[in-house]
């Protein structure tokens, strides 16, 4: 049974863009059509990335592959692990190191597109930073020790010769909303937070006569230290081996969806933060400004690929088991 690090309950994912027809067929060759199924349950985090999941339902760009889809949220890693585990969760939304994990595992699962660059924001009562060095002697709000936020954090702090507990304090909380209240109710100085937790903190807090202020983009922050870049493949989807081989017609339509729901997502903040709101507990002004800052780009596994390994390099490098000891094989991506 794999424990809890392996598991990101907040990855926080968002989806994409849309692009031109033959661009989209030039991403996602199609299969041939089978008959379809039944019914089909999509899930997602409970995060941001999962407004664009609902929208993809709610648009019936799937009708043609099954009778019945309907979206849900996975609430808690424990559901999440026993959801792929057993087959149940077919088509995810995952932190994207989870997904490697898994595969090297032995888990019959593929990286079927990377949908968020990184969502995660350093937010502070002390105005901004510029850059993680002035972290020294501060103490950190971290949701989810040893999962996305802590690992991205420390690979970066250790890259510029810094370390917990040594150079800088980490106060781990069980879930973003807990570290936004915690911030906001002054426990700490700052927070690592990701969209749209980091977004709620700067409004519940006005409300609170609180100054949040997003004071590093962990993005750019990332690029400049680890190099690269300023994007990380954070959150993606992760398909099911079994799905993908019985119904590659199916796959290659929800694909398709994904970056036409992004890209939707992206124009539409407004309404898609109404569509937001019903499952992410937040209300809809927070979600409508959170979308801007959620880096949403649909690419397909493939596409991903040497971006994917060079952010699993990092990994490896802080901890072989963050990825299951290797980097995947070509047959992951897909």
């Amino acid at each position: 049974m794999l424990n809890r690090r392996d598991f990101l309950a907040w990855s926080a994912v968002g989806l994409s863009t849309t692009l031109t027809a033959g661009a989209v067929n030039s991403l996602f060759p199609a299969p041939a059509i089978a008959q379809g199924l039944d019914s089909l349950t999509i899930y997602g985090p409970p995060a941001g990335p999962s407004i664009a999941l609902a929208h993809l339902v709610q648009s019936g760009a799937l009708k043609d592959h099954a009778q019945k889809v309907k979206f849900e949220l996975w609430r808690n890693p424990d559901q999440l692990r026993a959801g792929v585990l057993s087959g149940k969760m077919q088509i995810t939304g995952t932190p994207s190191y989870v997904a490697a994990n898994l595969y090297n595992r032995g888990v019959d699962v593929h990286m079927g597109s990377i949908v968020t660059w990184g969502l995660l924001y350093l937010m502070s009562r002390e105005g901004k930073v510029s850059s993680i060095k002035d972290l020294q002697g501060k103490t950190i709000l971290m949701p989810f020790k040893n999962d996305m936020p802590d690992l991205v954090f420390r690979a970066m702090a250790a890259k510029v010769g810094m370390k917990a507990g040594r150079d800088f304090k980490l106060q781990y909380t069980s879930t973003p909303p807990q570290a936004m209240k915690m911030l906001i109710a002054g426990k700490a100085e700052m927070a690592v937070l990701p969209e749209p937790a980091a977004t709620a903190s700067q409004m519940m807090g006005m409300k609170s006569g609180v100054g949040i202020t997003r004071a590093l983009d962990m993005q750019k922050e990332w690029g400049g230290t680890i190099g690269g870049g300023s994007k990380i493949p954070q959150a993606g989807m992760m398909i099911s081996g079994k799905l993908a081989k019985e119904r590659p017609e199916l796959v290659d339509a929800f694909n398709k969806a994904m970056v036409t729901s992004g890209r939707w997502t992206c124009n539409n903040p407004a309404s898609a933060a109404k569509i937001g709101a019903t499952y992410l507990g937040l209300k809809a002004p927070i979600i409508e400004r959170a979308i801007p800052f959620s880096n949403i780009d649909v690419k397909s596994g493939k596409a991903s690929r040497s971006e994917l390994e060079r952010f699993y390099n990092v990994l490896k490098g802080m901890s072989p088991a963050i990825i299951g000891g290797k980097l995947p094989s070509e047959n992951f991506y897909l």
